[in-house]
C-alpha cells in the first residue's frame, strides 16, 4: 500500500468517467478532490464538481489527473492540465489523430511532464486470462476479433474501435504488426462508416482479422484464437473464456468482476511516484498505433 495519497481530479464525466469515479472515492491509491465538466448536474457527494477549469486547479489543488472527456478535447486540456500536474492519465485513444499526438508528445516533452494512456481492455480480466494460458507456451496462429455495438458517431467510434482492437492484437501477439490493410463499409446514401474489416499479420506471422460494426444489436466483443494445443475464444464484456481442445472443450478461470480501473489506477499511482509503465501505455505506443493505420 502507498504510504501518502496524492490529490487527484477527474476531467470530463463520460461513460468511463464514471467508472473511474466509482473507484477513485474509495481508492487505496488517491484522493479525489474535484471533478470538471462543464454541462453535468450530478451530485458527486463530497467531491466538489467544478465548470471552471481553472478554477479545479485553484481551489482544489490536485497533484494529478485523469482526463474522461471526449476525445476532440484531448489534445487541449492535456495541454492546459500541464501547466499545473506533473502526472496525466488519459483514456485512449489519446488524440483525434497521428499530428495531435506528435504535438502532444513534443509539448509534454518540453514540459517535463508525464502521460500515461488508458487502454481500459489491456486490464480485462479475460485478456490476463488468455495471457496465462498463452505463458504455457502454445504456438499461436491466427487471431480473429470482433467487436459490434449499436451507437452514433460512427465513424469516430469505427476508428476508435479499431486502434483499441489493434493494441490489444500487439499485446496479445507479443510483437509488432508488420502488415495491415482494411476496408470500409457505409450507410445507404451516405458517407458515414457503419462498419469496417480489416486484415494484418504481426512480426512473429500471426494473421489477424479484425472487424469492427456499429449496427450491431447488442454489444459484442470477443477474439477467437487458434493456437496448437487447440482454439480460445474469448468474450470480453461477459469475462469468460473457453477452449475447443481435441480432448474437449473447457471453461477456463476467469475472474468475473470489472476492475480494470482499479487496476490501472495502482499502476498509475506507482507511475506517479517514479515507477515504469507496464499496462498503461505511453505516447510513443499510442503514436506506433496511430501509424499502423496510415
Amino acid at each position: 500500500m502507498f504510504s501518502e495519497k496524492k490529490k487527484i481530479a477527474i476531467i470530463g464525466m463520460s461513460e468511463l468517467g464514471h467508472k473511474h469515479f466509482s473507484e477513485l472515492r474509495r481508492s487505496d491509491f488517491f484522493e479525489l478532490v474535484g471533478i470538471y465538466d462543464e454541462k453535468s448536474n450530478e451530485n458527486f457527494g463530497k467531491v466538489e464538481l467544478y465548470r471552471d477549469l481553472e478554477e479545479l486547479f485553484d481551489k482544489a489543488k490536485p497533484q494529478a489527473v485523469v482526463i474522461t472527456s471526449s476525445q476532440k478535447n484531448h489534445k487541449n486540456l492535456i495541454l492546459k492540465a500541464s501547466k499545473y500536474v506533473q502526472n496525466i492519465l488519459i483514456d485512449a485513444p489519446l488524440a483525434l489523430n497521428l499530428e495531435e499526438s506528435r504535438e502532444i508528445r513534443y509539448s509534454l516533452a518540453n514540459n517535463d511532464t508525464n502521460l500515461a494512456i488508458f487502454y481500459k481492455n489491456r486490464f480485462n480480466a479475460t485478456i490476463n486470462s488468455l495471457l496465462r494460458e498463452f505463458s504455457k507456451g502454445d504456438q499461436i496462429y491466427t487471431m480473429n476479433f470482433i467487436n459490434g455495438k449499436n451507437s452514433e458517431n460512427s465513424c469516430d467510434i469505427m476508428q476508435n474501435l479499431l486502434l483499441k482492437e489493434l493494441d490489444l492484437a500487439r499485446i496479445l501477439c507479443g510483437s509488432e504488426i508488420s502488415s495491415f490493410s482494411s476496408k470500409t463499409v457505409t450507410a445507404p446514401n451516405s458517407k458515414e462508416i457503419i462498419a469496417l474489416s480489416a486484415l494484418g499479420k504481426s512480426k512473429n506471422d500471426i494473421l489477424l482479422t479484425f472487424v469492427c460494426s456499429n449496427v450491431y444489436p447488442t454489444l459484442r466483443h470477443t477474439i477467437q484464437i487458434s493456437t496448437s494445443s487447440g482454439v480460445y475464444i474469448a468474450d470480453l464484456l461477459n469475462f469468460t473464456l473457453h477452449k475447443i481442445a481435441p480432448s474437449g472443450n473447457i471453461n477456463l478461470k476467469v475472474d468475473n468482476e470489472d476492475y480494470c480501473c482499479r487496476n490501472g489506477h495502482k499502476e498509475f499511482a506507482e507511475f506517479c511516484s517514479g515507477g515504469m509503465l507496464k499496462r498503461l501505455a505511453s505516447i510513443d505506443e499510442s503514436i506506433k498505433i496511430r501509424e499502423i493505420l496510415q
